[in-house]
């Protein structure tokens, strides 16, 4: 099936559900990047927020930026019932980032059967949507000597997150200043927004939690 079919596939999904009886929910999926660093803390917000795991399906573990949308349109080849999908993914030093965000906006906005699928970046990486749970700064990151922007971003971070750990979630240690973050994050896009700026830092993971709240 190509990607092309999938989208009508998840429509057919949706109206044979709305024929049998069956109350209307809304079903996402979330494909990330990493494979622990990303997924645990999306599963860890979701427990806590008690949304459904069948409503919320968080797949980890692509290779590069681009695998990702591969893995999703996997994913709804063989389950297409999903009202939204999302590619949570990092801009840090991937070569193929580009091509991917690229891919991403044409099968969203493709005249021909548009995918519900949107890209979640943060640049330079993920920790930066839990350093904004502490501070928010327009400053860029950037490599330094033998470390690279995320290095530095991390390093940054464990003044605030002292036993930060990438192999595990800090979801419960800073799930109080979700509504912090929100604000910075979007603080940070209006700014890039306004000046033109690369991206450099930004996240769009308040834009996913935003989502994620309407289905508590």
């Amino acid at each position: 099936m190509g990607s092309a079919d999938l989208f009508k596939k998840a429509k057919q999904e949706r109206l044979r559900r709305k024929r049998a009886g069956r109350q209307e929910r809304k079903r996402y999926l979330v494909v990330c990047e990493g494979r622990v660093t990303e997924p645990s803390y999306l599963h860890d917000l979701r427990r806590d927020w008690q949304i459904a795991a069948s409503a919320l399906r968080i797949e980890p573990g692509g290779v590069d930026p681009n695998s990702l949308i591969d893995i999703a349109l996997g994913v709804l080849r063989e389950d297409g019932d999903f009202d939204r999908v999302f590619c949570v993914f990092d801009r840090d030093e991937h070569a193929t980032y580009v091509k991917a965000r690229d891919r991403i906006r044409h099968l969203a906005t493709r005249k021909k059967r548009p995918l519900p699928i949107r890209a979640i970046i943060s640049n330079p990486c993920f920790e930066l949507w839990y350093l904004l749970h502490y501070a928010c700064s327009t400053k860029p990151w950037v490599a330094r000597r033998n470390l690279t922007a995320c290095d530095c971003l991390i390093a940054e971070l464990t003044r605030y997150l002292p036993n930060y750990d990438k192999g595990r979630s800090s979801y419960l240690e800073t799930r109080g200043l979700i509504d912090v973050a929100c604000t910075h994050a979007a603080r940070l896009m209006r700014h890039h927004q306004a000046c033109g700026g690369d991206g450099n830092p930004s996240t769009d993971i308040h834009e996913l939690v935003a989502c994620l709240r309407a289905m508590r």
